[in-house]
């Protein structure tokens, strides 16, 4: 359902790619219409940053220090200006290794620049806190939408998660965006009282995105926040409540 208009926001970039990819800037054009429009895409349109290329290297810490300085467009530049870079010497050898120098020396430098800033923090000595992200086994997609029992079901399985990463000591546990439906008539927690669990004497924070579906099939989402203060550790989880802090 977004992959079209996405596809379409981001069809200028191709088309004055496929226009002027002979000229010497057009290496520097496209990168920089496409980072253009993904920051048209999440800073004005509903369908926020979906598909923007900076999430690709979410697991390089390294690499998305850079965005402490240029933010997401900072980043999105340099990933597609390396790839179309590199693009361009695949499929036209003629061009010459040397169109490789200024992308990879500034991701080199990227990298440097991360790495630094990462063990400079840690030299200083301040508290750091663990952070858990916490997935969903639901593969609802789309109509139809799944049961209340199901729904159940995937709410249990991320709890159990939650229980898991909570218990390692993780201070800030986040579910995915919109993890599961929520029913009106179904409970948040999820937790089967026969079967109590205990947690650690530490408080933590809960973040999690959750849809709520309407009477004519439609889906709102809602996203909740709650902190779980250390007396409640040692009770059922059935016992915690959850704030609203944003409705979607």
């Amino acid at each position: 359902m977004y992959s079209v208009p996405i596809a379409l926001i981001h069809l200028p970039a191709f088309l004055l790619w496929n226009k002027y990819s002979t000229k010497k800037w057009a290496f520097f054009v496209f990168p920089a219409v496409l980072t253009t429009m993904e920051w048209l895409q999440y800073t004005f349109t509903p369908f926020a940053s979906w598909g923007v290329a900076a999430y690709t290297q979410g697991e390089f810490t390294s690499i998305i220090q850079v965005v402490s300085l240029f933010g997401m467009p900072g980043l999105s530049f340099l990933i597609y200006w390396v790839n179309v870079s590199v693009a361009d010497v695949i499929t036209d050898p003629s061009t010459g290794i040397r169109r490789l120098y200024a992308p990879f020396l500034l991701l080199t430098l990227t990298v440097i620049y991360g790495e630094v800033r990462l063990d400079l923090n840690k030299a200083t000595g301040k508290e750091t806190v663990k952070v858990a992200a916490v997935g969903t086994d639901s593969e609802v997609s789309g109509l139809p939408l799944p049961s209340k029992d199901e729904a159940q079901k995937v709410t249990d399985q991320l709890f159990t998660r939650t229980a898991a990463v909570a218990n390692s000591g993780a201070k800030i546990v986040v579910w995915n965006e919109a993890a599961n439906l929520f029913y009106r008539m179904m409970k948040i927690n999820g937790w089967d009282r026969s079967k109590p669990l205990h947690w650690r004497t530490r408080s933590f924070c809960l973040g999690l995105m959750l849809c709520r579906p309407r009477w004519n099939h439609s889906v709102t989402r809602t996203s909740m926040l709650s902190q779980i203060p250390p007396e409640q550790f040692h009770t059922p989880i059935t016992n915690i409540s959850l704030s609203r802090v944003n409705l979607h």
